[in-house]
C-alpha cells in the first residue's frame, strides 16, 4: 500500500483549533493513512479523543452525550483514530508512530474503548465509512464487525498493551456488547446474533477476544463476575450455539474462517465449564456439546481433498477431543 500524501496543514490548524471543527476533523479522517500518520495528527486525535470524560454505566446519559451535540468531536476522532490501524494495512505504520500510539494509549486510558462503546450504544460511527465492512450484512451488523475487527487488531498492537487491556473492565464489557448484540429475528422469533457471520479468511473478530480474555486468569474472573444470574449464563451460551447450529453451509464463511470458529467455539465452551459449574450445567441443558460434535462432523465430511484440507483435518481432531472429554463429564 502507498504510504498517501502528507495531510494539508491547514487541515491539522482547522483540526486542532480549539473548538475543533468537526468537518475539518472528519476530512482528516479522509486523509489519514498508516504511512502518514504523524505525531501532530496522533496529538489531534487523541486531544478530542479524551477531551470529555465519558461514563459507561449509564446507556441514558451515554444517549444523552451523544444527542446533545457533546460527543460529535470525540466521535469524530475515534472514527479517524482507526485508519492507522486498520487491519490490513497497520503494518504500513512506522515504528516511530506505533510506539508514539501505545504511548497515548497508555496515558489515555479507556478514553478509546469508552467512546467506541458510546457510539455503539448511541448511534454515531465508530469507524471512518471506507472501513465499514462491505459484506451482504445488514447495517447495523457492519456498524458492529467493523470496530470488532479494530479493537481485536488493537489487542495485538503490543504485547504490554495487551495485558492492560484485558485487566480493563471497558475492554470486557464492550466485547460482551458485541459478543451478545442481537440484529433480528428469523421467522420463528428467535434471535439471530449478528456478531457470527464473516467473510474475512479468520471470522468473525470477537469470539477469539473473549478467548483471550478467558485465558487470561484476571480478565476470566472479570468476565465470570458479569454473569450475576441464570439469564445472562443461558443468553451467552445461547450465542455460542446458535453460530454452532447454523453451520458453514448457512453461513458460507471460507472454509478456515469455519474452522477457525470452531475451534474458538470448543476453546471458549472448555474455558467456561472447566471454571464455572452454572455454564457446565447450562451448556449440558442446551446440548452445546453434541451440537459442536455435529458440525464437526458436518465439517470435516465436507472437505475438499485438498493439502489445507487435510492440514485442517488433523487441527479438528485437537477439538474433537476436548469435545469428548467436556461430554464425559
Amino acid at each position: 500500500m502507498a504510504r498517501g500524501k502528507t495531510v494539508p496543514s491547514e487541515v491539522l490548524r482547522m483540526a486542532l483549533a480549539e473548538q475543533g471543527e468537526v468537518e475539518a476533523l472528519r476530512r482528516l479522517g479522509r486523509l489519514i493513512l498508516p504511512g502518514n500518520a504523524t505525531e501532530d495528527i496522533l496529538e489531534i486525535l487523541f486531544k478530542w479523543i479524551t477531551a470529555i470524560p465519558v461514563s459507561i454505566s449509564s446507556i441514558q446519559m451515554n444517549k444523552f452525550v451523544s444527542s446533545s451535540g457533546v460527543g460529535a468531536r470525540p466521535s469524530v476522532a475515534l472514527c479517524a483514530f482507526w485508519k492507522p490501524l486498520h487491519p490490513a494495512d497497520h503494518s504500513e505504520m512506522k515504528l516511530e508512530m506505533k510506539l508514539l500510539l501505545i504511548q497515548h494509549l497508555m496515558e489515555s486510558g479507556d478514553a478509546v474503548l469508552g467512546w467506541t462503546r458510546v457510539c455503539l450504544q448511541s448511534g454515531p460511527p465508530t469507524v471512518a465509512e471506507d472501513m465499514l465492512n462491505t459484506g451482504p450484512f445488514l447495517p447495523r451488523a457492519k456498524s458492529y464487525l467493523s470496530p470488532g475487527h479494530s479493537l481485536s487488531c488493537l489487542v495485538r498492537l503490543d504485547k504490554d498493551y495487551t495485558a492492560v487491556v484485558l485487566s480493563s473492565r471497558t475492554f470486557i464489557n464492550l466485547c460482551l456488547e458485541l459478543r451478545l448484540a442481537e440484529d433480528y429475528c428469523n421467522q420463528t422469533g428467535k434471535l439471530v446474533f449478528r456478531m457470527l457471520d464473516c467473510k474475512a479468511v479468520f471470522g468473525c473478530p470477537t469470539p477469539e477476544m473473549v478467548d483471550k480474555i478467558l485465558s487470561n486468569d484476571q480478565s476470566r474472573e472479570m468476565l465470570l463476575a458479569h454473569f450475576k444470574n441464570k439469564q445472562q449464563r443461558a443468553r451467552f451460551a445461547a450465542a455460542l450455539t446458535d453460530r454452532a447450529v447454523r453451520g458453514w453451509h448457512h453461513t458460507k464463511i471460507p472454509m478456515l474462517a469455519w474452522h477457525h470458529s470452531l475451534q474458538l467455539n470448543v476453546s471458549i465452551t472448555a474455558h467456561l465449564s472447566n471454571t464455572d459449574p452454572l455454564f457446565r450445567q447450562q451448556f449440558a441443558r442446551a446440548s452445546h456439546t453434541t451440537q459442536l460434535c455435529a458440525r464437526f462432523h458436518e465439517f470435516v465430511t465436507g472437505l475438499p481433498q485438498t493439502d489445507e484440507a487435510k492440514f485442517l483435518l488433523s487441527k479438528a481432531v485437537s477439538g474433537l477431543s476436548t469435545l469428548m472429554q467436556l461430554a464425559r463429564r
